[in-house]
């Protein structure tokens, strides 16, 4: 899918756990800790949780209507990669009937997705996307569902296909969520619900839980300033106060040079990049604009390269699919902490 700058409200701060786990005290620590404390941000499921039918039918409030299943699905279309992502983490993947493009996925989950049939480089047609019989479908960008490509909701459901688009890509404001981690576990919660695997949702919910717990408390990056570097040369798009890269970073305690826009994403001009001077970058890997891409440029640019990060090269890079899967949100989060706690003389911990 393209990239666009999506505009969105600001996030909001989650409160601090009562509890701590300890001073933060360098990197080794946070990847300990994160690793020890909550593990890999993944479920654990078990041949004894099956999709059950117990329960259905299933209705869920989703972008101001009611989404109603009179069973679990079998035949789902995945409309989007990143909800691709949300069915392979709940192990979900033999209930797929297909997913529209191909691109890289963790190695944990390389084996359930190879065996999930791609429709389209983009968007199915209507024609594939009945061909594959679908009983449910997906989609976590508002581009999605028009008549262009499989049709709107309402013509789906006149069809008999239920459908769920994420809360964060509702079409009304007033419906839209906020990014933040609660929002994405309501989100978890409510896939799992509808699939008939709600326990399976519940541990994947209480893991990340875990882990942000552990993360807040040590907050790596507490003191540091940081440029969110998404992708383009000429006008960056970057990562500002209202999607997931704020939210990661606020999880750290780095503070974003251009957190104080109210967007997702915004394109800004390399003056004002130059004027922050952040003490890091983050590189958002993309297939089409990589990290080391990113960092080719940064060091060539005669202006750019006297940033102090480029000069010092603290980087951080991660997968592009960390801001836009709201199930790897967590693990965006773990990532860009372990990166941050390698610049741990920066902060003011």
């Amino acid at each position: 899918m393209g990239r666009g700058v999506a505009r969105r409200g600001t996030s909001r701060a989650w409160s601090r756990p009562a509890q701590r786990c300890g001073a933060f005290v360098g990197s080794a620590i946070v990847v300990g800790l994160l690793a020890s404390c909550a593990g890999a941000p993944e479920p654990d499921p078990s041949a004894s949780d099956g999709a059950s039918r117990d329960g259905f039918p299933v209705t869920i409030d989703n972008c101001g209507r009611q989404v109603t299943l009179e069973e679990p699905p079998g035949r789902a279309v995945m409309m989007n990669h990143a909800a691709t992502e949300m069915v392979l983490a709940l192990d979900l993947a033999d209930r797929v009937a297909g997913t529209s493009s191909r691109q890289p996925v963790p190695e944990r989950w390389k084996e359930a997705y190879d065996s999930i049939e791609v429709l389209a480089e983009e968007y199915p047609s209507q024609e594939v996307f009945l061909s594959a019989e679908p009983d449910f479908a997906i989609a976590t960008e508002h581009s999605a569902f028009t008549s262009k490509d499989v049709g709107t909701r309402d013509e789906l459901a006149d069809q008999g296909i239920p459908t769920y688009r994420s809360s964060f890509q509702c079409s009304k404001e007033e419906d839209r969520a906020k990014s933040s981690f609660p929002a994405a576990w309501a989100e978890i919660t409510d896939i799992g619900r509808l699939f008939g695997v709600p326990e399976r949702a519940e541990r994947l919910v209480e893991r990340q839980r875990q882990t942000m717990d552990r993360l807040q408390d040590l907050s790596p990056g507490e003191g540091i300033s940081v440029f969110w570097y998404d992708m383009h040369t000429k006008s960056p798009i970057v990562g500002a106060g209202g999607g997931g890269p704020q939210v990661i970073l606020g999880a750290t305690g780095a503070r974003n040079i251009f957190g104080h826009i109210n967007d997702d994403f915004e394109v800004v001009s390399w003056e004002k990049v130059v004027a922050a001077d952040p003490d890091v970058i983050v590189l958002a890997d993309w297939s089409s604009s990589s990290a080391q891409e990113k960092i080719e440029f940064l060091e060539s640019d005669p202006a750019l390269s006297q940033l102090t990060a480029v000069k010092n090269r603290r980087y951080v890079t991660v997968p592009s699919q960390m801001t836009l899967s709201r199930v790897r949100l967590v693990e965006g989060a773990q990532t860009v902490a372990e990166g941050l706690a390698e610049y741990d003389e920066l902060g003011t911990r």
